[in-house]
């Protein structure tokens, strides 16, 4: 495809993406996005050219973030997709931030940007917004002739993220984010408390933000997040069990929650 090639702005074509957009992300995501993305419109055009088009949209809670990202280059890499460029979305520039992967480990990864994907005659733009407060996500968009392949690598990259969760079997935190903590685990038997407290926490075995993010849906809407077995599922702790838990370290009994 000539690089040179003109878009024009009031094409129908172009005029009819706010609909399909709409049609994933809801009226006002996809109004939203047509403003972030106008200044990168004509690069997308020339990119992705006219006519009809597929899109697909892959949503995380907030938290999921870092993982999203994460996923999305493991499959970009795996897939053999070449990234042809990256353009700025919230911002002129693209954002990248340092997520951690493991206890001592950190890959710096696209935060927000729009990345153009190329591989043989296929054609892909991924839009990265995962600095939200509330969700993350990326949106997939493809000519509608590829609109098999748009959604296969959208469903590759949530699988890939339920598959390789990197916080699965780990010692975690959660301050408005994850993050793991490379502590060393305390036996729950050395842990000095009130046995009525610890009664309360064995019964329980939840974590307060569970019920503040609805963790019991998506667990048994993807099975990557689970209670601990024989426990009440979203009892919710009192006050003096939340804050002991804020306070301890991972027990090696009983697990993290997050298998």
């Amino acid at each position: 495809m000539d690089d040179e090639e003109t878009f024009d702005d009031e094409s129908e074509e172009y005029d009819d993406m706010t609909d399909k957009f709409a049609d994933v992300m809801g009226e006002r995501q996809a109004s939203r996005h047509e403003k972030l993305q106008g200044k990168n419109k004509r690069a997308l055009a020339r990119f992705l050219g006219k006519g009809a088009r597929a899109v697909q949209a892959g949503v995380v809670p907030s938290y999921y973030g870092g993982l999203l990202i994460w996923a999305l280059k493991r499959v970009i890499e795996a897939e053999g997709w070449e990234i042809i460029k990256t353009l700025g979305y919230h911002t002129s520039q693209p954002i990248f931030i340092d997520v951690q992967t493991d206890y001592q480990k950190n890959e710096n990864l696209l935060q927000d940007g729009q990345m153009l994907l190329k591989k043989g005659e296929l054609r892909l733009i991924v839009t990265v917004s995962c600095a939200g407060a509330t969700s993350n996500s990326v949106l997939v968009e493809g000519d509608k002739a590829n609109e098999q392949s748009v959604k296969d690598f959208t469903e590759a990259i949530e699988k890939y993220a339920v598959e390789h969760n990197f916080y699965r079997g780990k010692r975690i935190e959660f301050s408005g984010m994850l993050a793991l903590l490379d502590v060393e685990p305390r036996l729950w038997d050395s842990i000095v408390l009130d046995d009525e407290i610890k009664d309360e926490i064995c019964a329980t075995q939840w974590i307060s933000c569970a019920n503040a993010h609805g963790w019991k849906s998506m667990a048994s809407r993807r099975g990557e997040v689970s209670c601990w077995p024989g426990s009440p599922a979203l009892a919710r702790p009192s006050f003096a069990v939340r804050l002991c838990l804020r306070q301890m370290v991972s027990p090696a009994s009983p697990p993290t929650p997050i298998y």
